[in-house]
This record gives structure tokens, sequence and C-alpha cells, in this order.
């Protein structure tokens, strides 16, 4: 083993390597190494471990490097590689992680890479890759964290895709696909955490989604998706994060929402809804955020909006609201951040409003609200922590 990581003093570009070494591992994470990988790596045929992670490497990646064919964990991320990936990554059958994230690489993902039947770990995020994500991946059917963020994947995304049952991180935020989400989506139940915001995916959200009752974190925000949002949904009872944010849901939001118990920020803004906030709001009571805004929700806010206990920020301005401001809303005396800005609520603000004394941020503006003589806003004296009001 040859381990010199974490010193950035350290510095050279790397040497010409001979045949037949017995070298099992090369360690260079933060060091001060430059230039190209020779192509002698490819006779490191012991090695088990190459980490060139955080390095000043450039260059092309060798095909030799299809010759470590015992090489399990492979890392070469934050570097400026660049080009192509060689074909000759899927002879790395032994591997089974394998980081190339915050590079430079071009191009397609090569097909071989389905090859790597031993891999648990593949991040080929924040590169230039582009064109569409090979079936093959599907073949990956041990693996349990996939990044592919930030890149120019396009087309539809594979239904081989549905095959990775093992799969508990998925990252394919900030692609250009144009497609709907394959319904196989709803095979992988060990998944946790799902981001595919910013991806340009299209048509309704399948139902399916509902089967990933192991899922904690799903953002699908900043999408086209369209229609009502399925109710098996409801399904998803160990949830802590959803974001739905722009995108162009319509019709009511269903009441199986209120099975969320263990949510804890739920994005919804900047969407179609057309109809009443449902009352099973309410059961969530683990809720921290929630952002409502831009919405259209319309009709009267919920009384069991104060069952909410839990609540720090609540966003629900630029809808369509209107009556009343229930008085349970004082329920929420953790609450830091209220905007109501931009509806039609009317009538006396509730005198409950008083009792949250932690808003640092309130914003009622471009409401129809009663006018009240000053005694009326005796409440405001409990706000110590207000920064920012906005009230006409």
């Amino acid at each position: 083993m040859l381990s010199v990581q974490f010193n950035p003093d350290l510095s050279g570009s790397l040497p010409e390597f001979e045949k037949k070494s017995p070298l099992e591992e090369l360690r260079l994470t933060s060091t001060g190494f430059f230039g190209e990988i020779p192509y002698s790596i490819g006779n490191l045929n012991s090695l088990q471990i190459l980490d060139m992670t955080n390095g000043n490497f450039w260059g092309s990646i060798p095909p030799s490097l299809g010759n470590l064919t015992k090489i399990t964990i492979l890392q070469l991320n934050l570097n400026g590689f660049s080009g192509e990936l060689p074909a000759a990554i899927g002879n790395l059958n032994s591997l089974q992680i394998l980081d190339m994230s915050w590079c430079s690489f071009s191009g397609e993902l090569p097909a071989t890479i389905g090859n790597l039947n031993s891999l648990q770990r593949l991040d080929v995020g924040e590169c230039n890759f582009w064109g569409s994500i090979p079936p093959s991946l599907g073949n990956l059917t041990k693996i349990t964290f996939l990044h592919l963020r930030a890149n120019g994947f396009s087309g539809e995304l594979p239904a081989a895709i549905g095959n990775l049952s093992s799969l508990e991180d998925l990252d394919l935020a900030a692609n250009n696909f144009s497609s709907q989400l394959p319904a196989v989506i709803g095979n992988l139940n060990s998944l946790q955490i799902l981001d595919m915001s910013w991806c340009n995916f299209s048509g309704e959200l399948p139902a399916t989604i509902g089967n990933l009752n192991s899922l904690r974190q799903l953002d699908i925000g900043e999408c086209n998706f369209w229609g009502s949002i399925p109710p098996s949904l409801g399904n998803l009872t160990k949830i802590t994060f959803l974001h739905l944010r722009a995108n162009g849901f319509s019709g009511e939001l269903p009441v199986a929402i209120g099975n969320l118990s263990s949510l804890e920020d739920l994005d919804l803004a900047a969407n179609n809804f057309s109809s009443q906030l449902p009352a099973a709001i309410g059961n969530l009571n683990s809720l921290q955020i929630l952002d409502m805004s831009w919405c259209n929700f319309s009709g009267e806010l919920p009384a069991t909006i104060g069952n909410l206990n839990s609540l720090r920020q609540m966003d629900m301005g630029e809808c369509n609201f209107w009556g009343s401001i229930p008085p349970s809303l004082g329920n929420l005396t953790k609450i830091t951040f209220l905007h109501l800005i931009a509806n039609e609520f009317s009538g006396e603000l509730p005198a409950a409003i008083g009792n949250l004394s932690s808003l640092e941020d309130l914003d009622l503006s471009a409401n129809n609200f009663s006018s009240q003589d000053s005694r009326s806003y005796s409440w405001m004296a409990k706000y110590s922590k207000l920064t920012s009001l906005m009230f006409t």
C-alpha cells in the first residue's frame, strides 16, 4: 500500500509504473500531484484501491485502466479529467465503488458500464456527460447509490432502471429528460432518497410512485409534471421531505396526503391546484416547513391548520384563500415565518394570533382585513423577535 493522502505539499507527476507491480492500494487524496494518468497505470494488475480524489490531475482516462481487473474502489472525483470515458471501464468487474463526480468528462456514458455487476456505488454527477442513459445500467442489480446529477442526459429514462431493486439513493436532478417517468420507478422498493428536480420530466406522475414505501425524501420540483397528484402518494408513510414545487399539478390535493405523519418539509408551491385545502392537512403533526404559495388553492383555510404544532415556516401567499383567519392559527407557537400575502382573507384578525411569540417574519399584506382601532393590535407587543412586518 502507498498512502500519501492529505499532504498538499507533496507534489509532482505520476511515474511510469513497472509491470507486475505488487502494489494493492494507491491513495493520493488531496495531495499536490498533478498531470495525466500514465498509460502504464494498466501495469498495476494487483491494484485494489485507487483514490485520486481532490487532486490536480487532467487529461483523458487511458484505456489501459481497464486492465485493473482486481480493483474494487476507483475514485477520480474532483479533478480536471476530460474527454470520453473509455469503454474498457466495463472490464473492471470487481469494482464496487466508482466515483467520477465533479470532473469534466463528456460524451455518452458507455454501455459497458452495465458490465460492472459488482458495483454498489456509482457517482458521475456534475460532469458533462450527455445523450441517453444506457439501458445496460439496469444490469447493476447490487447498486445502492446512483448519482447522475447535473449532466446533459436526455431522452427517456430506460425502463431497465426498474431492475435496480437494491437502490437506496437515486439522484437524476438537473438533466434534460424529455419523457414521462416510467411506471417501473415503482419497482425500486428499497429507495430512500429520490431526487428528480430540474429534470424536464413531463406527463402525469405514475401511481406506482406510491409503491416506494421506504422513501424518506422525494424531490420532483421544477419539472413539467401535470395532472392530479396520485392518491397513492399517501402510502409513503416514512417520508420526511416532499417537494413538488413548480410543476403543472392541478385538481385537488388528495386527502391521502394526511397519511404522511412523518413529513417535516412539504413544498407544493407554484402549481395549479383548483380546490380547497383538505382538512386532512392537519394530520401532518411533524411538519416544520409548509410552502403552498402561488398554488391557486381557494376556499377557507381549514381550522385543522392549527394542529401543525411543530410548524416553523408557513407560506401560503399569492393563493385564492378567503374568509376569516381561523383562531386555531394561534396554536402554532413555534412558527417564526408566516406569509399570508395576497389572498382574500377578510374580517378581523383573531386575538389568538398574539400567541405567536416566536414570529420573526409576518406578512399579512394585500388582503381584505377589516379596519380595527389601535387597541385591537395590542397582540403585536408580544412579538419581541419580529424583524419584518407587512400589513398593508
